[in-house]
Protein backbone atom coordinates (compact mmCIF):
# COMPACT_ATOMS: atom_id res chain seq x y z
CA UNK A 1 0.00 0.00 0.00
CA UNK A 2 1.59 3.42 -1.14
CA UNK A 3 0.50 7.09 0.57
CA UNK A 4 -0.35 9.16 -1.41
CA UNK A 5 0.18 12.07 1.54
CA UNK A 6 2.78 15.02 0.74
CA UNK A 7 5.51 16.29 3.45
CA UNK A 8 5.48 20.23 3.26
CA UNK A 9 9.23 19.65 1.73
CA UNK A 10 7.87 18.12 -1.22
CA UNK A 11 7.16 20.30 -4.52
CA UNK A 12 3.88 20.16 -6.01
CA UNK A 13 3.51 20.64 -9.87
CA UNK A 14 0.42 22.66 -10.71
CA UNK A 15 -0.37 22.47 -14.79
CA UNK A 16 -2.94 24.38 -15.71
CA UNK A 17 -5.77 23.75 -18.03
CA UNK A 18 -6.39 25.48 -20.68
CA UNK A 19 -9.93 25.90 -22.60
CA UNK A 20 -10.62 23.13 -25.03
CA UNK A 21 -10.99 25.27 -28.13
CA UNK A 22 -13.93 23.48 -30.32
CA UNK A 23 -13.93 23.28 -33.77
CA UNK A 24 -17.02 21.97 -33.75
CA UNK A 25 -19.76 23.30 -36.10
CA UNK A 26 -22.97 24.55 -34.24
CA UNK A 27 -26.87 24.92 -36.17
CA UNK A 28 -28.35 28.05 -36.26
CA UNK A 29 -31.33 26.93 -33.36
CA UNK A 30 -28.89 26.04 -30.64
CA UNK A 31 -26.30 28.97 -30.26
CA UNK A 32 -26.44 31.22 -27.79
CA UNK A 33 -26.16 34.25 -29.89
CA UNK A 34 -26.44 33.93 -33.37
CA UNK A 35 -24.93 35.64 -36.32
CA UNK A 36 -25.46 39.14 -36.88
CA UNK A 37 -26.43 40.39 -41.24
CA UNK A 38 -24.98 43.62 -41.83
CA UNK A 39 -27.63 45.77 -40.97
CA UNK A 40 -29.08 43.16 -38.15
CA UNK A 41 -26.67 45.30 -35.05
CA UNK A 42 -29.54 47.25 -33.33
CA UNK A 43 -31.62 44.18 -32.75
CA UNK A 44 -32.65 43.65 -29.66
CA UNK A 45 -32.63 40.25 -28.55
CA UNK A 46 -31.69 36.57 -30.27
CA UNK A 47 -34.94 36.24 -31.73
CA UNK A 48 -35.11 39.08 -33.30
CA UNK A 49 -31.48 39.08 -34.88
CA UNK A 50 -32.76 35.49 -36.25
CA UNK A 51 -35.62 37.41 -37.94
CA UNK A 52 -33.35 40.16 -39.42
CA UNK A 53 -30.25 37.52 -39.83
CA UNK A 54 -33.43 35.40 -42.10
CA UNK A 55 -34.98 38.19 -43.58
CA UNK A 56 -31.70 39.99 -44.79
CA UNK A 57 -30.46 36.93 -46.45
CA UNK A 58 -32.98 35.86 -48.32
CA UNK A 59 -33.25 40.00 -49.78
CA UNK A 60 -29.81 39.41 -50.77
CA UNK A 61 -30.28 36.33 -52.27
CA UNK A 62 -33.33 37.44 -54.33
CA UNK A 63 -31.38 40.49 -55.57
CA UNK A 64 -27.91 38.27 -56.43
CA UNK A 65 -29.56 35.50 -57.71
CA UNK A 66 -29.56 35.46 -61.51
CA UNK A 67 -32.01 33.42 -63.32
CA UNK A 68 -29.86 30.79 -65.57
CA UNK A 69 -30.94 31.65 -69.27
CA UNK A 70 -30.70 28.14 -70.02
CA UNK A 71 -32.90 27.27 -66.95
CA UNK A 72 -35.22 29.79 -68.47
CA UNK A 73 -35.81 28.28 -71.88
CA UNK A 74 -35.95 24.78 -70.43
CA UNK A 75 -38.45 25.71 -67.70
CA UNK A 76 -36.58 24.22 -64.95
CA UNK A 77 -37.89 25.82 -61.30
CA UNK A 78 -37.83 24.91 -57.81
CA UNK A 79 -36.03 24.89 -54.89
CA UNK A 80 -32.65 24.44 -53.66
CA UNK A 81 -31.30 23.92 -50.33
CA UNK A 82 -27.81 24.94 -49.55
CA UNK A 83 -26.25 24.69 -46.89
CA UNK A 84 -22.80 26.74 -45.70
CA UNK A 85 -20.54 27.17 -42.35
CA UNK A 86 -20.56 30.54 -40.76
CA UNK A 87 -16.82 30.66 -39.34
CA UNK A 88 -15.44 32.29 -36.04
CA UNK A 89 -14.16 35.51 -38.18
CA UNK A 90 -17.37 35.92 -40.39
CA UNK A 91 -16.14 34.40 -43.46
CA UNK A 92 -18.80 31.70 -45.14
CA UNK A 93 -17.01 28.12 -46.27
CA UNK A 94 -17.93 24.82 -46.95
CA UNK A 95 -21.02 26.08 -49.21
CA UNK A 96 -22.57 22.84 -50.65
CA UNK A 97 -26.15 21.89 -52.07
CA UNK A 98 -28.06 19.85 -49.94
CA UNK A 99 -30.80 19.15 -52.02
CA UNK A 100 -30.77 20.36 -55.79
CA UNK A 101 -32.91 20.91 -58.65
CA UNK A 102 -30.72 20.83 -61.54
CA UNK A 103 -26.89 21.87 -62.16
CA UNK A 104 -28.01 25.32 -63.86
CA UNK A 105 -30.12 26.52 -60.62
CA UNK A 106 -27.97 24.46 -58.31
CA UNK A 107 -24.28 26.46 -59.39
CA UNK A 108 -26.35 29.78 -59.52
CA UNK A 109 -27.15 29.24 -55.83
CA UNK A 110 -23.48 28.28 -54.96
CA UNK A 111 -22.05 31.39 -56.32
CA UNK A 112 -24.86 33.76 -54.37
CA UNK A 113 -24.26 32.36 -51.26
CA UNK A 114 -20.63 32.84 -51.41
CA UNK A 115 -21.33 35.87 -51.97
CA UNK A 116 -22.99 36.81 -48.80
CA UNK A 117 -21.07 39.96 -46.93
CA UNK A 118 -18.84 39.44 -43.98
CA UNK A 119 -21.13 38.73 -40.64
CA UNK A 120 -20.75 38.56 -37.09
CA UNK A 121 -19.96 35.20 -36.09
CA UNK A 122 -22.42 33.36 -33.95
CA UNK A 123 -21.78 33.22 -30.43
CA UNK A 124 -21.72 30.28 -27.50
CA UNK A 125 -20.51 31.18 -24.02
CA UNK A 126 -18.98 34.82 -25.36
CA UNK A 127 -17.21 33.24 -27.51
CA UNK A 128 -17.53 33.34 -31.45
CA UNK A 129 -17.95 29.50 -32.70
CA UNK A 130 -18.42 28.13 -35.87
CA UNK A 131 -22.37 27.50 -37.20
CA UNK A 132 -23.69 25.33 -39.53
CA UNK A 133 -26.92 27.45 -41.45
CA UNK A 134 -29.30 25.89 -44.70
CA UNK A 135 -30.91 27.86 -47.01
CA UNK A 136 -33.60 26.98 -48.99
CA UNK A 137 -33.49 29.09 -51.98
CA UNK A 138 -36.65 29.16 -54.20
CA UNK A 139 -36.25 29.73 -58.05
CA UNK A 140 -39.46 30.17 -60.03
CA UNK A 141 -39.88 31.22 -62.89
CA UNK A 142 -41.42 34.55 -63.02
Amino acid sequence: MQTTETDMMEEVEVIEMEEEVSDEVLSFAVVESVPIFPGCEDAKDNDERKACFQQKVLVFVSKNFEFPEMAKEMGIQGRVYVNFVIEKNGSITNVEIVRGVDPLLDDEAVRVVKKLPKLIPAKQRGKPVRMSFTLPINAKLQ
